[in-house]
């Protein structure tokens, strides 16, 4: 929701927390059966749909350090993608 509504610092607090906590993203989702996606905008005519784990994750932190024109952080994300 923050990435949605621009708050960026508020997004990659969010997302950083998320990344270091990786490992307990989705639990609940699997406890319950559950699959969740959620639609992240790339460009106004592209979304990459991702679930709840470190790549979405990650690529969530991309787009939030682009907008900030934080490149090397953004680099720095997409190399831990690989």
């Amino acid at each position: 929701m923050a990435l949605k509504q621009e708050r960026l610092i508020e997004a990659a607090n969010y997302l950083v927390t998320a990344a270091e906590k990786h490992r307990r993203l989705g639990r609940y989702f699997s406890n319950y059966g559950i699959s969740a996606t959620m639609s992240l905008p790339i460009t106004d005519e592209v979304s990459a749909h991702v679930g709840p784990d470190l790549r979405g994750v990650l690529l969530g932190l991309v787009e939030v350090y682009q907008r900030q024109e934080r490149w090397e952080d953004a680099i720095a994300c997409l190399e831990r993608l690989k």
